[in-house]
C-alpha cells in the first residue's frame, strides 16, 4: 500500500497531480519511479576520484538540482530560494549571494538549461532591488531596513567612517613632552593634564593614583554634570518638547551640552580634594615645564581633517586642475572642487507651518572645503 499525495494551487491542479503521479506508479511501479529519480540523481553526480570530497561535493550539487531552484505553484516562474525549511528565519527568501555565488555555479555544469533560467530571473525579475540583502522570490524587499546576516533588520543605520584623528594645540603639535590622551602612556613625576572635560578628569586620576602630581590646564573651569543627557531627551515628548523651543534657545542647550564638562559625585571630588590638600593638584592657566603633558583635547574637527573625505579625494593627485599648464587657478583647489562635489552644494527643504521640514536628526550644514573665504548663502523661497 502507498499513499500519493498531490499539491496544487487548488484543489483541482492537486488532484490532476496525483493522478499524474499515481499512473506513473501503476505503469511503472513504485520501485520503478524511485528508481527513475535515483537515475536521474545518479546522472548529474560528478567524481574526484575522492570519495570523501565526491561525497561532499555531489551532496551540495543535488541539494542546488533538486531545492535550491524550483517552479512557483501559482506563476510557474522558475526561482531561487535560500532555503525551504520553516525552521529557518528567512525561509523561501532570495538572497544573490546563495543563488549566484554559491548554487549558480552547481546548476551550470548539471543542467545548462535551467541555469539559464536561473540567470534570467536573477537578471529579470531580482534585478530592480538588487544590492538589498533578503528579497521575496518575486523580486519584492523582504524586510524594510539595513539586513545584517542573521543578527536582524535595522531600519536606521548609523554610518561611523572613523575619527579625523587626535587633536593637539598648535603650540604642542611638535613639543617632544606631549601625550595624547587617547594614546597608551605612563605618567612622569609631574604631569600637566590639558583640558577640562571628561577626558581630562579621568587623567587627573587615573595620574594621582599613580603617584604623579597634577597640574590641570585650563582657561575654564569645567561644568558638572551627569555623563548623559537628561532623561526626558530620550522620550518622545522630551524630544517634542525640546524641538517645540525657539531655535535660539536650542542652540543655547546645545553649545552648553558640548562644552567640557564632567560628572558631580564624590568619585571625582574626594581624590581632588585630598591631592589639593597635600600639593600635589592643582589649577593653572598655561603650560609650564613639567615633564610629560597630557593633551585632553578631543579630535580634530573640519572636512579637512575627516578621514573618509581624505582617502576618497587626495589633496595633492596630480590634477590638471592645479597644474598651470593646463589651468589659469592659482588656488590649487582641485581637491576642494571634488570634495564639493560629493557632499553636495545645495539643499531643498520643504517648509510647513512656517518651519523647515526636517526629520528628528536633520539639520542644515555649512562646510567650508576651500577657506578661509567669504561665502554667500542664497535662500530661495518658492510657493504660492
Amino acid at each position: 500500500m502507498h499513499f500519493v499525495i498531490g499539491v496544487g494551487l487548488e484543489e483541482y491542479s492537486a488532484a490532476y497531480a496525483m493522478r499524474v503521479l499515481n499512473k506513473r506508479i501503476y505503469r511503472y511501479g513504485l520501485d520503478g519511479v524511485i528508481g527513475q529519480a535515483a537515475d536521474d540523481a545518479h546522472r548529474r553526480t560528478r567524481t574526484t576520484g575522492d570519495p570523501n570530497l565526491d561525497r561532499i561535493m555531489n551532496r551540495n550539487l543535488l541539494f542546488t538540482t533538486y531545492f535550491a531552484w524550483g517552479r512557483a505553484l501559482d506563476t510557474e516562474q522558475f526561482v531561487g530560494m535560500t532555503s525551504r525549511s520553516n525552521r529557518y528565519y528567512v525561509s523561501a527568501a532570495y538572497w544573490d549571494r546563495d543563488a549566484m555565488l554559491w548554487s549558480f555555479p552547481g546548476l551550470l555544469d548539471s543542467d545548462p538549461a535551467r541555469a539559464r533560467e536561473a540567470l534570467d530571473y536573477a537578471l529579470g525579475i531580482q534585478a530592480r532591488n538588487a544590492g538589498i540583502h533578503s528579497r521575496f522570490i518575486d523580486g519584492v524587499v523582504l524586510e524594510d531596513g539595513f539586513e545584517l546576516d542573521e543578527h536582524g533588520i535595522f531600519p536606521h543605520v548609523l554610518v561611523a567612517p572613523g575619527h579625523p584623528g587626535l587633536a593637539f594645540p598648535d603650540e604642542l603639535a611638535l613639543d617632544t613632552r606631549a601625550v595624547h590622551a587617547y594614546e597608551p602612556h605612563d605618567y612622569a613625576d609631574t604631569v600637566e593634564v590639558v583640558g577640562a572635560g571628561m577626558a581630562a578628569a579621568t587623567e587627573w586620576l587615573n595620574a594621582l593614583a599613580a603617584g604623579a602630581a597634577v597640574i590641570s590646564v585650563r582657561r575654564r573651569d569645567p561644568e558638572r554634570r551627569p555623563l548623559n543627557l537628561p532623561r526626558d531627551l530620550f522620550s518622545r515628548r522630551g524630544l517634542a518638547e525640546y524641538h517645540g523651543t525657539e531655535a535660539e534657545e536650542r542652540t543655547a542647550f546645545l553649545r552648553r551640552y558640548a562644552a567640557a564638562s564632567y560628572p558631580p559625585g564624590r568619585r571625582w571630588d574626594e581624590p581632588l580634594e585630598r591631592a589639593s590638600r597635600r600639593g600635589r593638584f592643582r589649577v593653572a592657566s598655561t603650560v609650564n615645564g613639567a615633564g610629560q603633558i597630557i593633551c585632553a583635547t578631543g579630535f580634530k574637527r573640519g572636512y579637512r581633517n575627516d578621514s573618509l573625505l581624505r582617502r576618497l579625494v587626495a589633496d595633492k593627485d596630480g590634477y590638471k586642475h592645479d597644474d598651470p599648464r593646463y589651468s589659469d587657478c592659482e588656488r590649487g583647489n582641485a581637491a576642494a572642487h571634488l570634495r564639493a562635489a560629493l557632499v553636495g552644494r545645495s539643499v531643498a527643504v520643504g517648509i510647513s507651518d512656517g518651519e523647515l521640514s526636517l526629520g528628528r536628526f536633520q539639520s542644515i550644514l555649512f562646510a567650508e572645503l576651500d577657506g578661509p573665504r567669504s561665502r554667500d548663502i542664497d535662500i530661495q523661497i518658492l510657493g504660492t
